[in-house]
C-alpha cells in the first residue's frame, strides 16, 4: 500500500464526539479492561493541551454534561476499547447512571501534569478492593504507550516523535498523487467521510444545535455560503453532544468537517462526478494533514485555519484550477489568517470554521484573478511548501508561550452550563 494510503487509513477514524474527551474515555476504557472491575476512584493527569480541549465540550451521551471527569467516568464504565475512538456510542443508561454517581461523589480527580505538552494523558483507576490500573496515552488520541496492574508493567512502547508519524509531503507530489492515483485502498474511508459528515452537516442545519452557526450564514443563500454552513453546522452540532459519528482529520472531528463538507457540497452544486470527487477529498485530506505535521496535533494555533485553506484548495481542484492558483489560495489564505488561537473545543468553533472558510474563499479568488500576496509579505515564504514549513514552526515554537497563557486564563473562568 503507498505511505499516503497507510497514513490515512490510520488517520481518517471515526469518532463519536469530540476526539479529545473521547480519548480520555478510550483510555479509562483501555484501564477498566486491565483492571476487570469496575473502578470505585479514578484520578487523570493530562497536558494542558488536553484540558483546554476538553474543558468546554458537551460530551455525547453525558446526559448534557461537560469535561474530562465525565468523560473518564463513561469510559471506564464501557467494556469495549476495541470501539477506540467511539467508545461511548453505546453508553447503557445504568452505566451513565454509575458514571455520574462517580463523577458527583468526588471520586474522579483531574491533575494539570504541568511537565507534559500535546496530547497526554495518564489515567489510574481503582477498585474496591484498592487494585488498580493505569494507562498513558501519548502523541496521538488512540496511542497507547504504557499500561499497568497495581504497578506492574503490563506494556510499554517508545512515545512516537510527532513528525515521524507522517510520510514525507510537497505540494507538488500531493497534487499528481490526487490526479492520478488508483484509490480503491481507501474507497471505503471516503464515502465514510462522505456519508457521516454530511449527516452531521445536516443535523447542524435541520435542528436547533449550539449557537446556530451554520443556520446564520445558510440563510445568506448563495451557494458559497451553503457550502460554509455546513461546515459550521457540522461543529454546531458535534460541539453540543450530537450521538453522530465524524471521520477525523489530524485527530479533530472539527477539522475533518472542515476540510470535507464544503468539497461535498461544491461536487454536488458543479454536477462533478464520484471520481472527482474522490480526488479532490483525497487531496484535501492529505494536503489538511501536510500542514498539521509541522504544527502538531494541539496547539494555540487554531486547526479550522490549516483545514479551511485544505478544503478551499480541494474546491479549486474540484474547478480544474491551475495547480499555481490552488498552491496561490493555500498561502493567500494561511497569510490571511493564520493568527487565529485555539481556545479549546466547544460552540466557538463552528464561528472559527466559517471564518476561516470565508478566507479562504477570498484567497481562491484572489488567486484567479492573480492578485496573490508575493514573497515576503508577512509570513509569505519562497512558495506553499515553505510558507506551510514557515506557519508551522510559528505555530508549534512561537506560540508555545500563548498556548500557555491562553489555559490560564481559561482555567480562571469558571465554566457555565
Amino acid at each position: 500500500m503507498h505511505p499516503y494510503f497507510a497514513f490515512l487509513s490510520r488517520e481518517m477514524l471515526p469518532a463519536f464526539g469530540c476526539t479529545e474527551p473521547i480519548a480520555l474515555a478510550y483510555a479509562a476504557c483501555e484501564a477498566r479492561s486491565v483492571l476487570d472491575a469496575e473502578p470505585v476512584r479514578i484520578l487523570v493527569r493530562c497536558s494542558g493541551n488536553l484540558i483546554k480541549n476538553a474543558k468546554s465540550v458537551l460530551v455525547p451521551n453525558a446526559n448534557g454534561r461537560r469535561g474530562i471527569a465525565i468523560s473518564a467516568a463513561l469510559g471506564a464504565m464501557c467494556l469495549k476499547p476495541e470501539r477506540k475512538l467511539q467508545v461511548l456510542e453505546h453508553i447503557t443508561p445504568e452505566q451513565r447512571k454509575r458514571a455520574e454517581s462517580l463523577v458527583d461523589q468526588g471520586a474522579c480527580h483531574v491533575e494539570h501534569d504541568v511537565d507534559r505538552e500535546g496530547l497526554y494523558l495518564s489515567l489510574t483507576l481503582w477498585d474496591a478492593d484498592s487494585h488498580s490500573a493505569r494507562v498513558v496515552l501519548s502523541g496521538e488520541h488512540t496511542n497507547i504507550v504504557r499500561k499497568e496492574r497495581d504497578g506492574k508493567v503490563l506494556f510499554e512502547k517508545a512515545a512516537q516523535d510527532h513528525a515521524a508519524s507522517y510520510p514525507s509531503f510537497s505540494f507538488a507530489d500531493l497534487y499528481s498523487f490526487a490526479k492520478e492515483a488508483d484509490y480503491t485502498p481507501i474507497l471505503s474511508l471516503l464515502d465514510r467521510e462522505i456519508r457521516y459528515n454530511s449527516a452531521i452537516g445536516t443535523e447542524g442545519l435541520t435542528r436547533d444545535w449550539g449557537s446556530g452557526i451554520g443556520k446564520a450564514i445558510l440563510r445568506e443563500g448563495t451557494a458559497m455560503a451553503e457550502e460554509i454552513a455546513y461546515a459550521a453546522a457540522g461543529s454546531d452540532a458535534r460541539m453540543s453532544g450530537c450521538k453522530l459519528p465524524v471521520v477525523i482529520n489530524s485527530g479533530s472531528g472539527n477539522q475533518g468537517m472542515t476540510v470535507s463538507l464544503p468539497i461535498i457540497r461544491h461536487a454536488k452544486y458543479i454536477h462533478a462526478d464520484e471520481d472527482k470527487l474522490y480526488r479532490a477529498l483525497l487531496f484535501a485530506n492529505l494536503l489538511a494533514a501536510y500542514q498539521k505535521s509541522y504544527i502538531g496535533r494541539l496547539s494555540a494555533y487554531c486547526g479550522a485555519v490549516s483545514a479551511a485553506a485544505a478544503s478551499v484548495a480541494g474546491v479549486a481542484f474540484l474547478d480544474d484550477a491551475a495547480p499555481e492558483v490552488i498552491a496561490e489560495t493555500v498561502v493567500n489564505s494561511l497569510a490571511a489568517v493564520a493568527g487565529v488561537l485555539c481556545d479549546g473545543a466547544k460552540p466557538s468553533c463552528a464561528s472559527k470554521i466559517a471564518l476561516a472558510l470565508r478566507a479562504s474563499y477570498a484567497a481562491y479568488e484572489q488567486a484567479k484573478e492573480g492578485r496573490s500576496f508575493h514573497t515576503g509579505d508577512g509570513m509569505v515564504a519562497a512558495d506553499v511548501d515553505a510558507t506551510i514549513r514557515s506557519i508551522g514552526r510559528i505555530a508549534r515554537e512561537g506560540m508555545a508561550e500563548t498556548d500557555r497563557v491562553i489555559l490560564q486564563e481559561m482555567l480562571a473562568t469558571p465554566q457555565n452550563s
